[in-house]
């Protein structure tokens, strides 16, 4: 997924929703997506899970001066492929 793809599907969300990431895939539960990181290719963006989630105005206000071409990716470099919300409407990329 893009970033700029992701920006356009949130744009009327909460910016204080919290950010998980379903990996591994097998997770039910999704893990708290804490960091991101650039790409070994200096263009993409990599997540980083962690302890705490990002909201996302904070992933927005870190990715301002990104590329809107970058792609969002796993920690283990696969591209993220969309996004749901649960019942509380976190985002959980997968």
């Amino acid at each position: 997924m893009q970033l700029s793809q992701f920006e356009a599907l949130t744009q009327y969300m909460d910016l204080k929703t919290p950010i998980y990431l379903k990996y591994p895939a097998s997770d039910p539960n999704g893990n708290p997506v804490s960091q991101l990181k650039f790409a070994a290719n200096h263009r993409d963006l990599v997540l980083v899970i962690g302890p705490k989630p990002l909201s996302l105005g904070q992933l927005m206000a870190q990715t301002a001066q990104v590329s809107y071409q970058a792609q969002l990716l796993r920690p283990n470099g696969q591209s993220i492929l969309g996004f749901q919300l649960d019942k509380n409407y976190y985002i959980y990329l997968n």
